[in-house]
C-alpha cells in the first residue's frame, strides 16, 4: 500500500466514480480499478459496492476512508515540516525530464537546489504551485510564471527486436504526457495500445520485447535500446518556468 493508493481511494470515495477519480488523479480508469483491486486484496475487504448511481463504501470503505484522512493529513505536516528545514532554490519538474537534466545532464546540483517531481498533469492543473522554477512539457499556464527557456528532446521508437508485428504501443498513463499523445496521434487504428504507469516499467517492457515505445534518446543509450529503423528521430519541447517576484 502507498500514500498514492490513499490518495486514489479518498477521490473514489468523495467522487463516488472510478473514472471521475481518474481523470482527477492524472490515471487511466483501468490502472485506478486495477489499484483498487489490488488494495481490496491486500486489505481482504470489499471497500466499495457498484450501482447505477456509481460507488458507494461499504462499513469498511467508510472506516478505511476515516484512516485515509489522518494519514494523508499527517503526511502532509510532515512535507511542511521538512520543507521549512530545505534550503535553496526549489524546483518543481517532471519524472522523465528529471532523468535528464538532473540526473544524466548534470545541469542541476541535487545539493543546491530542492526537487518535487511531479506529474505533467498535475503541473498543468496547478493553480497553487510554489517552486521558484517549474520544468515540464505540460500546458502550464500559471500567471505567477514567466518562460525562462525552451529545451527540446531528441525521440524515437524503440523495440528490442526488429519483428514488431502484433506487439503493442506502450503510453505513459498521464494524459499530459506529450510521448503517449504523440504516440496516439501517429497510431494506427488497428494497433493495439498499453497503459503503463511509469517510464521505468515501459522501459522494462521494450527490453523485454514485449511492445513498442516513444523513448528520449538518453534513455535509448542508457539501455542499449536501437531506435527503430522505418521510423525517424522526432523532437519534444520542454520549458523552464520562472516565478515572478513582486518588486
Amino acid at each position: 500500500m502507498q500514500i498514492q493508493d490513499l490518495s486514489l481511494f479518498q477521490a473514489m470515495y468523495t467522487l463516488k466514480s472510478i473514472n471521475r477519480a481518474a481523470t482527477q488523479q492524472g490515471y487511466s480508469q483501468s490502472n485506478v480499478s486495477a489499484r483498487l483491486q489490488a488494495l481490496e486484496a491486500e486489505l481482504q475487504v470489499k471497500l466499495f459496492v457498484r450501482g447505477y448511481q456509481g460507488l458507494t463504501a461499504t462499513a469498511a470503505g467508510d472506516t478505511f476512508y476515516r484512516y485515509t484522512q489522518k494519514v494523508l493529513a499527517e503526511t502532509t505536516r510532515l512535507h511542511q515540516q521538512l520543507d521549512q528545514t530545505q534550503t535553496g532554490t526549489h524546483i518543481a519538474i517532471s519524472e522523465l525530464l528529471f532523468d535528464y537534466l538532473v540526473v544524466t545532464q548534470h545541469k542541476y546540483d541535487l545539493e543546491k537546489y530542492q526537487f518535487a517531481i511531479k506529474k505533467s498533469t498535475k503541473l498543468a492543473n496547478d493553480t497553487t504551485e510554489t517552486a521558484q522554477l517549474v520544468i515540464t512539457y505540460a500546458d502550464f499556464k500559471n500567471p505567477n510564471y514567466r518562460v525562462l527557456e525552451r529545451g527540446w528532446l531528441q525521440v524515437a521508437y524503440a523495440a528490442q527486436r526488429k519483428e514488431v508485428t502484433g506487439k503493442p504501443l506502450l503510453i505513459n498513463s498521464d494524459p499530459a504526457c506529450p510521448f503517449r499523445r504523440a504516440t496516439l496521434a501517429a497510431a494506427k487504428p488497428e494497433t493495439p495500445i498499453s497503459e503503463v504507469d511509469s517510464w521505468s516499467g515501459i522501459v522494462a517492457l521494450v527490453k523485454a520485447g514485449e511492445g513498442v515505445a516513444l523513448l528520449p534518446q538518453f534513455l535509448l543509450q542508457q539501455n542499449q535500446l536501437v531506435p527503430l529503423a522505418e521510423t525517424a528521430t522526432q523532437k519534444i519541447p520542454y520549458w523552464t518556468f520562472q516565478k515572478v517576484t513582486s518588486d
